[in-house]
């Protein structure tokens, strides 16, 4: 693929995200910023990924997964591609600053970083920044809306040898994750429920009884909607037609 037909084919990929800043620290949400506004910095100047990693010394999955913001970039290299690209406008520069000071603040999941893969880690930073959470559930109820003691019975489950001490911490993890749902700019919460979910009795009746009620109390909440998908509808697939013959 030529330069240009590569630095075409980023332009229609590149993410049409505005650089500002984001209200209080955000890591996550601050590197796949960050990320997005490098790579339409390079895609500006007609440059292909392989055209910018020797700059800084790096491979190409390292500056992809930096522009994808998987990556918690060095100041250095951020700072040299900046110089590389021509940045020369001063707000830009103090923007760019600031995004990196946020993408090296410490933020609470930390001290759970032994439990939490780099997956789990990027799901929770962006959970903390959305302003819409959208999921579907086919066999548990989902993290943010678990009871101690659901989350307790599951982790066991998944975890057979587990010690306790383990298990309370990842309770401990689950029930921190929870809090986005309070307090200002909570996110909307849509969530679908395969029925199957409700019937299994994790833990038991008197903790799935527990649970059922802290869904009742959750789906009253403004900007909460929780949906059970019916076994009816699920198996209510019009069979296909059959030629004549």
């Amino acid at each position: 693929m030529s330069p240009s037909s590569q630095a075409a084919r980023d332009q229609e990929l590149a993410p049409a995200v505005p650089l500002s800043r984001i209200t209080g620290d955000k890591p996550v949400a601050a590197a796949k910023l960050l990320g997005a506004h490098l790579r339409n910095l390079r895609v500006e100047r007609g440059l292909a990924i392989k055209d910018v990693a020797p700059r800084i010394r790096a491979s190409i999955s390292k500056i992809s997964r930096m522009e994808r913001g998987e990556n918690m970039p060095s100041e250095r290299d951020v700072w040299d591609l900046v110089d590389f690209y021509g940045v020369r406008d001063a707000h830009r520069k103090l923007e760019i600053g600031d995004l990196l000071r946020q993408v090296k603040a410490p933020v609470w999941w930390q001290q759970y970083s032994d439990l939490t893969p780099g997956w789990m880690r990027r799901l929770i930073g962006l959970e903390d920044s959305a302003q819409e959470i959208r999921t579907y559930e086919m066999v548990v109820v989902p993290g943010l809306l678990q009871t101690s003691d659901y989350t307790r019975a599951v982790v066991k489950a998944g975890l057979p040898n587990a010690l306790p001490h383990e298990i309370e911490r990842r309770v401990a993890l689950r029930a921190e994750r929870q809090r986005i749902l309070e307090g200002p700019g909570t996110p909307r919460l849509r969530v679908l429920l395969d029925e199957s979910v409700l019937q299994r009795p994790r833990g038991g009746a008197q903790v799935m009884v527990q649970q059922l009620r802290h869904l009742k109390r959750m789906a009253l909440r403004p900007g909460v909607s929780i949906r059970v998908v019916r076994y009816v509808r699920a198996a209510n697939i019009t069979p296909p037609r059959r030629s004549p013959t």
